[in-house]
């Protein structure tokens, strides 16, 4: 057995407590004795009573069979001599404490990115640091952009030979420049669009998606414009009239674009949300779906599925659907109601939820119930928990639960809003610990390993 000061080590590593630790090391040994069980040792019986090494071994903190009898049970396991972690198959219903590590950031950081094998960080005044995932070793690069006040040169992920050139003056004037390969000089391209700087700010984009690149102009004339763009050349392909509103959400992947009004201000759509799609080399604008609502929350491409958040409001308050449809044929696929999700934020561009190899990842602060609110909430002091939507049935699932000191609780933390987080290599990155309440740049980066 472990003794005293290996369980207190381990509790003090995992951020729990030390009667935590205990009872997981003993369901790791009991799991693993399980298929040794046979109805006459009373392996039909409650899991609360199981054989361990031989010998009945009964459990005052496991009472029912509900907490070892679930389909999914997940057991941190501690060797006999505090070895490395074993991991059982998760258990819906549990409480899971996950790998958690974060490194404090001497520049505060407004956004997180994959860059090739390091994550990527760019603060204010476009200074930005690689961060190696294995180590969370942080080191300063040179800025992302570049450019005085009034011009700035800002690179686009996805579309390395592209660089956006935002002009500010009396408004904002968008160019395209790219590096001639020849003399590798900046070439710079006409004016994209103008609109007014108040506009731009609740603007989308830049996305980039099927070789191409995305911007919505929330004001621009005549408009409001969704620019499609050259990834390689960054010259202009197509120009489309789409009013999205103001903070709408933009996605793009090889089968389009797809753009819909987001719930700033708490309305965006005239009692009807609308999902606008534009395919590959079609110069129109379809509508994909037409939903009933006031606005949406998020959306994003996972696969072959686009997946919107819709907001309504009902006599019980406000209620999220989430809606997926097919993105080759347009057929809805689902439409489950929000469960674990978070509540409507009302605030600018909703919250961020990000892809990863076993579906979409969000994080949330669950009411005393464990439901969506039906109010406008964020931090709302329950525990974070990490939340997995099935991008093919909507259905959400909460994947684990952070420990309490790995992450303040603040409303420009929780929920997430794009920028925040990524997913690579199956962990989480987020930013978090706002440098004043509420407000970012974030000054803290957290890991967690799913």
């Amino acid at each position: 057995m472990l003794t005293r000061s290996l369980i207190t080590r381990r509790a003090s590593r995992d951020l729990v407590d030390a009667g935590t630790a205990e009872r997981d090391y003993v369901l790791a040994h009991v799991v693993a004795q399980l298929h040794l069980a046979t109805p006459e040792d009373g392996g039909q019986r409650s899991a609360g009573d199981v054989l361990h090494a031989g010998s009945r071994c009964t459990m005052g903190d496991v009472q029912r069979s509900g907490q070892l009898a679930a389909t999914a049970l997940l057991v941190v396991g501690l060797g006999t001599a505090g070895g490395a972690v074993s991991t059982a198959a998760h258990q819906a219903s549990a409480k899971i404490v996950p790998a958690v590590s974060s490194v404090a950031l001497a520049q505060p950081a407004d956004s997180v990115a994959v860059a090739d094998d390091h994550v990527l960080l760019v603060g204010e005044g476009c200074s930005s640091v690689e961060v190696n995932p294995a180590t969370l070793e942080v080191r300063p690069v040179h800025g992302s952009c570049s450019g005085t006040t009034s011009v700035r040169t800002e690179t686009v992920p996805g579309a390395p030979d592209v660089r956006l050139r935002v002009i500010r003056g009396f408004d904002v004037s968008l160019q395209a420049e790219r590096v001639d390969p020849r003399t590798h000089r900046p070439v710079v391209g006409p004016v994209l669009m103008r609109l007014p700087d108040w506009s731009w700010i609740h603007s989308a984009g830049p996305v980039v998606g099927g070789g191409s690149i995305w911007i919505y102009g929330a004001g621009a004339t005549p408009g409001p414009l969704l620019l499609e763009l050259s990834a390689r050349s960054g010259a202009l392909e197509h120009r489309f009239v789409v009013n999205a509103g103001i903070d709408p959400l933009l996605v793009a992947g090889s089968n389009g674009a797809w753009i819909t009004p987001g719930v700033f201000g708490g309305r965006q759509c005239d009692s009807t949300c609308r999902l606008y799609h534009v395919a590959p080399g079609v110069a129109r604008v379809s509508i994909a779906m037409y939903s009933p609502g006031l606005g949406d929350e998020w959306l994003t491409q996972s696969g072959d599925t686009v997946v919107v958040d819709v907001v309504s409001r009902t006599s019980l308050g406000y209620v999220q659907s989430l809606k997926g449809l097919d993105v080759a044929s347009g057929r809805p696929v689902f439409d489950t109601a929000a469960r674990v999700v978070p509540g409507p934020t009302f605030a600018g561009y909703g919250y961020l939820v990000v892809s990863s190899s076993f579906g979409l990842v969000t994080l949330s602060e669950l009411q005393p119930r464990a439901r969506t609110p039906t109010t406008v909430s964020c931090a709302n002091g329950a525990p974070v928990e990490v939340i997995r939507i099935d991008p093919a049935t909507g259905a959400q699932s909460e994947l684990a639960v952070l420990p309490e000191r790995a992450v303040r609780r603040d409303c420009a933390t929780v929920p997430l809003i794009a920028g925040q987080a990524v997913v690579y290599e199956d962990a989480l990155y987020f930013l978090s610990d706002p440098t004043s309440v509420g407000h970012a740049p974030l000054s803290r980066l957290v890991r967690v390993r799913l």
